[in-house]
């Protein structure tokens, strides 16, 4: 069986405000909570249940500082396409976020000047995957 797969080039992050040439962009983890429900009658294993809410995550990304910096608490709708695998179309994760930090550029003799930006997914338009 052959593997599928691709590198993260053609990749692309777009946030209504800001437009960078990212070199790196992070993972988006999401989780949701767990409420115990164990009870007297509960034997062997403690038991769980998910929460009602999930927690959409952060998207941490480096790219390279043209002068430029995110709005820090802009709130915007955030897309990260993912590049085709396979021959296939590409993904897209998208809701509304927010610029939840920003990092400067280190000056460093002989090396191109990089900033970082952390968004933060909402709620109010939840994140989804396509």
């Amino acid at each position: 069986m052959a593997l599928n797969f691709s590198t993260g080039n053609g990749g692309t992050v777009t946030f209504s405000g800001f437009t960078g040439s990212y070199v790196s962009v992070g993972s988006v983890e999401q989780e949701v909570e767990e409420i115990e429900v164990s009870h007297l009658g509960t034997t062997g294993f403690k038991e769980y249940k998910p929460s009602d809410l999930k927690e959409g995550g952060d998207l941490e990304c480096e790219f390279l500082f043209t002068g430029t910096i995110p709005t820090l608490a802009d709130v915007q709708t955030l897309t990260v396409t993912y590049p085709a695998i396979g021959g296939g179309s590409t993904t897209t994760l998208s809701g509304t976020a927010f610029v939840k930090s920003v990092g400067y550029p280190e000056l460093v003799n002989g090396d191109v000047m990089r900033g970082s930006v952390v968004f933060k997914f909402d709620g109010d338009t939840d994140p989804a995957f396509s």
